[in-house]
């Protein structure tokens, strides 16, 4: 779907991604060149949800669109994802 399309059409499609709450993969979407070429916000904001967590977005939200209510749920939960794949346990504590 953004292969084809221009800066415009292409944040657009991204702002759909990041909430989109089936998709987790991201890092096709930063592979694409038009992707690349678009505002550095939104490349930074994909970047942060293939490869970020929450904590990283609070520390320097200026460096990243202006997350929604569902994107920033999703990233936590991608947060929690990677929490869980470097402990073996994760206690309320870690979460918090």
């Amino acid at each position: 779907m953004a292969k084809g399309q221009k800066a415009g059409g292409l944040e657009k499609i991204v702002d759909q991604v990041l909430a989109h709450p089936l998709i987790f993969v991201f890092a096709e979407f930063i592979d694409l060149v038009k992707v690349q070429q678009i505002n550095a916000k939104v490349t930074a904001s994909l970047e942060l949800f293939a490869y970020g967590t929450y904590p990283d977005y609070l520390k320097e939200q200026d460096k990243y669109i202006s997350l929604k209510p569902a994107q920033i749920n999703k990233l936590k939960l991608l947060t929690l994802v990677d929490l869980s794949s470097k402990q073996s346990q994760v206690t309320y504590a870690s979460l918090m």
